[in-house]
């Protein structure tokens, strides 16, 4: 969009630095046996797209490794109106990501969650849990419980954390 009428240098028209993710938690259901959370996001100056990677990443701090868990956009009509670019800019804006039960049983503890959504090269993070709907906090916290750990998703001073607990299964003595 450089207007040729005027010698302006290139990084008049860069935007990158202005961009930033403001994300909402709508929703946490538990489906065949996995946390599902979701919500609406959007990059600030960027048109929403299905393109775009989402993905809820639990970070453990000093404790071990961050966990990527990637989902997907959701189209979002109930987020368009208006007119003109106010119309179409929200429509992807949706985001679902099942959360990865075995990456996360994987290390025991308390992780901090936070969405990370990706637009070509503009990569922007931000934590979950400071906004979130009135369902969402009906709905937590949410666990599921398998053989190896339970998994647990809450909130805690509008902050996003699963606590992952490992279950000691007894030995059975052979002989």
């Amino acid at each position: 969009f450089r207007d040729p009428r005027y010698d302006a240098p290139d990084t008049c028209y860069g935007i990158t630095g202005l961009v930033r993710l403001r994300a909402q938690l709508e929703a946490a259901t538990v489906e065949a046996g996995t946390i599902v959370l979701g919500g609406s996001a959007s990059l600030s100056h960027l048109q929403s797209s299905a393109l775009e990677r989402v993905a809820v990443i639990a970070g453990f701090g000093d404790e071990g490794t961050d966990v990527v868990m990637v989902g997907e956009r959701v189209l979002r009509p109930d987020l368009t109106g208006g007119a003109g670019e106010a119309m179409t800019r929200p429509r992807w804006a949706g985001w679902r990501v099942p959360l990865d039960l075995a990456k996360l049983v994987r290390q025991p503890g308390t992780a901090t969650l936070q969405l990370q959504v990706q637009h070509d090269g503009v990569r922007r993070r931000t934590p979950l849990g400071v906004e979130v709907t009135d369902l969402a906090r009906h709905c937590l916290p949410a666990e599921v419980r398998s053989r190896r750990a339970t998994v647990t998703v809450s909130l805690a001073d509008d902050v996003c954390q699963v606590e992952i607990s490992r279950r000691l299964l007894p030995r059975l003595r052979t002989g």
